[in-house]
């Protein structure tokens, strides 16, 4: 996460809009996790309202890297020039479908993780426990070499904005939400990228496992 060199306007500003913001109703189901989730322009419309009336506003856009891969970039910025940013990996270039319903669900997710709505169930880590099934568990065991689709130096890339947009989870289903949505992108790093990430995400989610008793 990248900031201007000064947030004391802005981090006044958001904590005062956050004290007032009403986390939209979910009207949504993800028929994956059977959980219930807020649409995207439910979302927007809550945070428009409410930043507009503290001098906030957020932009989005999107670069390619070398080896195709899309980032999403958010960026809240205040009235006086403040601002703070994040990145979020959306994966590689595919059928206008596929990345549209990709980035509409990075779009969600980056934009409600830094500013504080709550898009998705807490269902304390029962998807995480339904996704370790017998058969998920036995692939682990005999894991699939896959050759890098990345450049080293896109890999590393990556690699370092997927595990800024793991701490972004709150929770363990977010958490193994993130990882379905980014299964194939993460499945191009070079293979040591891969293992740390792997590592990093396993420690993350004992971590969440830990600070959920």
């Amino acid at each position: 996460m990248r900031t201007s060199e000064t947030i004391n306007e802005l981090a006044t500003a958001i904590a005062a809009a956050q004290g007032v913001l009403k986390n939209p109703p979910k009207l949504k189901t993800n028929p994956h996790f059977k959980s219930q989730y807020v649409d995207l322009s439910d979302g927007l419309t809550a945070i428009r309202e409410c930043f507009g009336k503290h001098g906030l506003c957020f932009i989005q856009g999107t670069s390619v890297t070398e080896g195709n891969m899309i980032v999403l970039h958010t960026r809240i910025s205040h009235k006086s020039g403040q601002w703070i940013e994040s990145d979020y990996p959306v994966g590689g270039l595919g059928r206008p479908q596929e990345m549209g319903s990709a980035m509409t669900y990075a779009r969600r997710y980056a934009l409600f993780s830094m500013v504080g709505v709550a898009g998705e169930d807490d269902d304390d880590g029962n998807a995480a426990q339904a996704a370790e099934t017998p058969a998920a568990k036995s692939k682990k065991a005999e894991p699939k070499q896959m050759e890098p689709g990345m450049k080293p130096d896109d890999s590393q890339k990556f690699l370092e904005i997927s595990r800024d947009a793991m701490k972004m989870c709150g929770t363990i289903a977010e958490l193994t939400a993130w990882a379905t949505e980014n299964k194939d992108a993460i499945g191009k790093l070079i293979p040591a990228h891969r293992e740390n990430l792997l590592a990093d995400y396993k420690a993350y989610r004992a971590s969440l496992t830990s600070d959920n008793g």
